[in-house]
Order: structure tokens, then C-alpha cells, then sequence
């Protein structure tokens, strides 16, 4: 790695000396060549790799737990939401669920629980009133039913042999 520079003439080149303050020369000698350079920018750049290597190793571990952080208090509350829309009215998301995840996250979480008892509480009372209609119609229906069976009973009487007698007519 240590050679002469043709560029720089030495002092016994066979120059003529005019002045003997002219006769000075410059050696240089590098204490660090090019070849130590590279290899040390082989290494660093290796030790780089390794160290970006780690770092990336280290994002993708932290953006997977970040992820799962967040997508599953979602995960639960669109479960949930599916389960109420196929008309499952107990459907929660449950507490567990409400303590992971962000403050946004339990606010809807809350939120939704809030509107899912409503919802259950609104079908309830249109099932019981919907009860009720149904039980006041069959209880009409059987009311009507003994008088009007009553009444086809005589007509059945007055269309037969005891329409012509009048005294059955009478009665």
C-alpha cells in the first residue's frame, strides 16, 4: 500500500543545484491507505446492515403488537355488532374487551353497550305489546265465537222442521 508518487521528484533526481534552498523535496507517506479505508467501510457498512437489520426486526415486532393493540377491541366490536344484527339483542362487548385498547376505542365500546340494552329493551316492549294484541284478538275471537255459534244454532232450527211450528218460532 506504501509507493512513490512519480509526481513528486526527489531531491537526488539529478537535478542541477542552482541554491541550496531550492534543493528541498516533500516525501509523503500515507499512514492510512486506501485499501485500510475500504475495509474499514466494508466493516462499518456490515455493522450497519446488522444494526438496520435488528432495528427493522424490532419496528416490525413493535407495529405487530401496536396492531393487535388495536385491532382487537375492533375485532370484538364488530363481532358484536354482527351477532345484534343477526338479532342476537344480548350481545355485548364484554370488559376485558373495554380495557385494551384506546380511550376512543372504550368510548364506543361503551357506547355501543349503551345502545345494544336500548335496542333490547325497544324489542322487548314491542314483543309484549305485539303479545298482548294477539292475546286480546283470540280472547275477542273466543268471545264472539259461543254467540255466534249460538245464533247459527237457531237459524239452523228456524231454516228446519221448527220454522213451520210457532210456538218453536216464538221461542
Amino acid at each position: 500500500g506504501r509507493a512513490r508518487d512519480p509526481a513528486i521528484a526527489s531531491a537526488s533526481a539529478g537535478t542541477a543545484h542552482v541554491n541550496a534552498m531550492q534543493d528541498w523535496g516533500m516525501v509523503v507517506t500515507l499512514s492510512n491507505p486506501y485499501t485500510s479505508r475500504a475495509s474499514t467501510l466494508a466493516a462499518i457498512t456490515g455493522l450497519l446492515l446488522v444494526m438496520a437489520s435488528a432495528a427493522f426486526m424490532v419496528a416490525v415486532l413493535v407495529a405487530a403488537f401496536i396492531a393487535y393493540r388495536f385491532t382487537t377491541p375492533l375485532t370484538r366490536l364488530t363481532e358484536a355488532s354482527r351477532r345484534l344484527a343477526e338479532g342476537d339483542f344480548t350481545s355485548r362487548v364484554t370488559s376485558d374487551a373495554l380495557s385494551s385498547g384506546t380511550l376512543e376505542l372504550r368510548v364506543l365500546s361503551t357506547q355501543f353497550n349503551a345502545m345494544a340494552d336500548r335496542l333490547e329493551e325497544s324489542v322487548s316492549i314491542i314483543r309484549r305489546d305485539r303479545d298482548r294484541g294477539r292475546d286480546f284478538l283470540a280472547d275477542v275471537s273466543h268471545e264472539l265465537r259461543t254467540p255466534i255459534a249460538a245464533m247459527r244454532t237457531f237459524i239452523e232450527l228456524l231454516q228446519g222442521p221448527a220454522g213451520r211450528d210457532p210456538a218453536a218460532r216464538a221461542e
